[in-house]
């Protein structure tokens, strides 16, 4: 029974941390800028809907590029064909100048898992 109340609730403290750090930290653009990226994460599945959040898992950004697994090489070839739409959702969701996703990069998760210089990049 205490689970319905734990599980409403796990939405809620993040939301409010988001907007604690936004007020604490929004004069710095920089940060400003990482806490949008850090809420597109989190707002995967609102933003792009259940169908597609089921087979497709945003899991980084870095230097504008959102990096997401998708479940198999259909879906891929999918959502490569609806970047453009994607994109204009998250922006739009996401108003900041200059934009916060510049393109989207589909991964097979398993091949993403051994990519890990892709956070090493410069």
């Amino acid at each position: 029974m205490g689970s319905d109340n734990e599980s409403n609730s796990d939405s809620k403290p993040a939301a409010n941390l988001f907007d604690i750090l936004k007020g604490r930290f929004g004069q710095s653009p920089a940060l400003s800028r990482r806490l949008h990226e850090a809420e597109v994460l989190q707002k995967w599945k609102e933003i792009v809907g259940i169908q597609i959040s089921n087979q497709a898992r945003a899991v980084g950004i870095f230097e504008g590029k959102l990096r997401v697994e998708v479940v198999s090489a259909a879906w891929r070839t999918e959502l490569h064909f609806r970047t453009t739409e994607i994109l204009e959702k998250i922006n739009k969701a996401f108003p900041v100048e200059p934009v916060l996703i510049r393109d989207i990069e589909w991964m097979d998760p398993s091949v993403s898992k051994r990519r890990d210089f892709w956070w090493k990049k410069k």
